[in-house]
């Protein structure tokens, strides 16, 4: 099985990749770890190799760049966390308060400036994302929209009926 989950800064793709991961034993993998590599041909290299090393994966991440394509190409199905704005953009400030209680002022600053880039950058992802359930469905028309947190259930529904 191997499960994509794409959607918005806040939106629960780390979360909810982690308890699936646990649930099928299936290894995840976030793909903010390859963004520390600045030269995206040694990113695409790395994600490669990982895909090459598992038959069944599960890949969150909102990128859709060229370097992470094949992890929409290769998918058996695609979650698209398609929720509310507001909700996302509380949760980007919630976790940066939560983060807050445990750093020193100058890391605060940092969180804070984090946390207004990802309300401006989830404000951007809201303005294109029907372009981006688009490119998806063209790379792989088997993917799913979930519009709330409490289609936990569905989201098993579907996982279950592809293994």
């Amino acid at each position: 099985m191997k499960i994509r989950i794409i959607g918005p800064s806040g939106s629960g793709k780390t979360t909810l990749g982690k308890q699936l991961s646990k649930k099928h034993k299936i290894p995840c993998l976030s793909l903010d770890t390859f963004l520390r590599e600045k030269n995206k041909k040694n990113r695409e290299k790395s994600l490669q190799h990982f895909l090459s090393q598992h038959d069944a994966w599960i890949i969150e991440g909102v990128q859709d760049r060229p370097w992470c394509q094949d992890t929409f190409k290769e998918a058996d199905i695609i979650l698209f966390l398609d929720y509310p704005l507001l909700l996302v953009q509380y949760r980007v400030f919630k976790r940066t308060l939560t983060r807050m209680k445990k750093k020193n002022w100058k890391r605060k600053k940092f969180l804070l400036k984090r946390m207004f880039n990802l309300f401006k950058w989830n404000r951007r992802f809201y303005k294109k994302k029907s372009h981006v359930k688009k490119k998806i469905f063209k790379l792989n028309p088997n993917y799913f929209i979930i519009h709330s947190p409490k289609e936990r259930e569905r989201i098993d529904t579907i996982i279950s009926y592809y293994l």
